[in-house]
């Protein structure tokens, strides 16, 4: 581990790699990982689906995941073009994604620049040798059909396909501390499915973080199912609180898939019910017991 300084450097990753090996020459500091696992995992395959990460579980959603499909026009044309895409984002302006910059289009006509997510590997480091950017929807994955319906361009460092790779992160805490982190994403069926299985921070701040890291405080779902129950009948959610397994109260949150936060309450030790009263549709639900987080995807109908 290695102690970063706020200030971003903008390298390639060839460049990382060179200048990796005389940063290990810093003094290191004693690290702590904060690891969430996800159960069931995340999937994105649906046009317009959305999901959030909580990276420090303070109730606020860091980063955001879009799969969307669509058409436009060419600027010079009135050809029609097809596309599917998956986003990542920053939720709030303070926090980045490492990547690098692209420029689409030609001088010929028009051009802009792009940001694109890496698709980091296992053991690589997270930390200030990186470049990291935090303006708007950032481009994973994209394909671009003709009306014939041929593929005629595709791009991004997750196409097309991504087994449990990392997204690296750099996010702010409710102390104004930064962190680094990482996500583990699997981008499937030719960038139509992503897959988000678990995540990772540094509680140190500005101290970097290894992907794959899970050393530390591990938070994992399916321990806590041990602990807490949840189910929804029609616009109902029932939630049970065990007794023996919990010391505490019990904090509820609903989320909707933007990670916009809905609705909030502490639970009692038992059965609780909740009746939100909110249209049909695809929501989150993370509970906060004994320091430990429990998420769940629940349909409301």
């Amino acid at each position: 581990m290695k102690v970063a300084a706020k200030k971003m450097l903008h390298l390639s990753l060839p460049q990382y790699t060179c200048m990796a090996i005389a940063f290990l020459s810093y003094q290191s500091v004693q690290s702590e990982v904060v690891y969430t696992h996800i159960d069931p995992d995340l999937i994105l395959n649906d046009d317009d689906e959305t999901t959030g990460i909580d990276m420090d579980l303070n109730g606020s959603m860091d980063f955001t995941f879009l799969k969307n499909i669509g058409t436009y026009e060419t600027d010079w044309g009135s050809a029609l073009k097809y596309f599917t895409a998956l986003w990542c984002r920053p939720q709030i302006m303070e926090n980045e994604i490492a990547g690098s910059y692209f420029t689409v289009g030609s001088a010929a006509y028009s051009s802009y620049l792009t940001f694109r997510p890496y698709a980091l590997p296992e053991n690589f480091d997270v930390d200030v040798m990186l470049s990291f950017q935090n303006d708007g929807y950032q481009l994973m994955a994209f394909r671009v059909f003709n009306e014939a319906g041929n593929l005629i361009r595709y791009g991004g460092h997750w196409w097309p396909e991504k087994t449990e790779e990392f997204i690296g992160v750099h996010f702010l805490d409710e102390n104004d501390d930064y962190h680094y982190g990482w996500i583990r994403v699997t981008v499937a069926d030719s960038a139509e499915t992503l897959i988000i299985h678990d995540y990772a921070y540094e509680r140190t701040p500005e101290l970097g973080i290894i992907t794959g890291d899970m050393d530390g405080t591990a938070i994992d779902d399916k321990t806590l199912s041990e602990s807490i129950n949840i189910n929804c009948d029609g616009k109902l959610i029932n939630i049970f609180c065990h007794p023996s397994q919990n010391t505490g109260s019990t904090l509820f949150n609903l989320y909707d898939l933007s990670g916009k936060k809905l609705f909030t309450k502490t639970l009692i030790n038992g059965a609780n019910q909740i009746e939100p009263n909110f249209p049909t549709g695809t929501y989150l639900v993370i509970c906060t017991l004994d320091g430990k987080v429990y998420t769940k995807k629940i349909i409301l109908f």
